[in-house]
């Protein structure tokens, strides 16, 4: 009986330090979509890679386990990296709204200056 606790607990420590090195790659993903600069393309390839390895993860956790309780947190942490992709695409939609407008100001300010001289 000691044994088999032994090896559960073992292989449990093994999944959760495979997803926390996981975790840990998703998150670099994440800031370097947020920090570097990328086309729409790119980054809605980005965040699909990113979505899609959060998927695998979180099917490879109700997959593989009855009991889920030694997963709780990642459950957690995969509707939070949800969340935060959610609003990450909504900020990359937005600063592209702004950005054209920005342009547009900048042009208008242009013409403008034109016909003062």
């Amino acid at each position: 009986m000691v044994d088999e606790k032994k090896v559960r607990y073992d292989e449990v420590f093994r999944k959760q330090a495979s997803y926390n090195f996981r975790m840990d790659q998703m998150f670099k993903d994440m800031n370097n979509l947020v920090t570097e600069k990328r086309t729409d393309n790119e980054q809605a390839q980005y965040q699909m890679i990113i979505a899609r390895h959060r998927q695998d993860m979180q099917d490879e956790i109700y997959r593989g386990d009855n009991d889920t309780t030694n997963y709780v947190l990642y459950k957690t942490l995969f509707d939070q990296l949800q969340a935060t992709q959610e609003t990450t695409a909504t900020y990359f939609d937005e600063k592209r709204d702004l950005d054209y407008i920005m342009e547009q100001i900048q042009k208008a300010t242009e013409i403008l200056n034109r016909k003062r001289n």
